[in-house]
């Protein structure tokens, strides 16, 4: 199986014949520096989530606060802090693929997987051999398509 990168809602999806890759650029040079789900990697995932809420969503509904209070006179301020709020929601869209799980999971230690339309739940062993799930969101059809094949390919548990 050739390497496919994928985007998803909330990141990339990377696979290789070895495993999936839950990534937040699609690059394949950070596949490399992944491990793989565990209490070390959802702690630093939370935390790579919350700095990132911490800093846009504050930031967006205090510009938004301001644009309401200054329609009442329109003017080149009201103007520009309404271009800053269309820029935080651009920012927002732009940082959501950092919003996502970052992990590795190895074909070997995947359970199953269900596929519907645009979604994936893929059930598997965490680094401590326990039973978790993730559920990829917003997949295009070719990812899909690509997915249940690949997962046809291998044996589950």
């Amino acid at each position: 199986m050739a390497r496919y990168c994928f985007k998803r809602k909330f990141g990339f999806v990377n696979m290789t014949p070895d495993a999936i890759y839950l990534t937040s650029t699609g690059n394949w040079t950070e596949i490399d520096r992944l491990s793989e789900k565990s209490k070390a990697s959802i702690k630093k995932n939370a935390w790579r989530k919350t700095r990132i809420k911490l800093f846009l969503y504050p930031s967006l509904l205090v510009l938004a606060g301001i644009v309401i209070s200054e329609m009442s006179h329109l003017n080149l301020m009201s103007v520009s802090l309404i271009a800053g709020v269309a820029g935080g929601v651009a920012l927002i869209k732009y940082f959501s693929s950092d919003l996502g799980n970052v992990y590795k999971i190895p074909v070997d230690k995947i359970i199953r997987t269900e596929i519907s339309d645009s979604d994936v739940t893929i059930y598997f062993l965490d680094s401590g051999g326990k039973p978790t799930e993730e559920e990829i969101f917003e997949l295009e059809n070719e990812a899909i398509e690509k997915l249940a094949k690949w997962a046809n390919e291998f044996p589950t548990k």
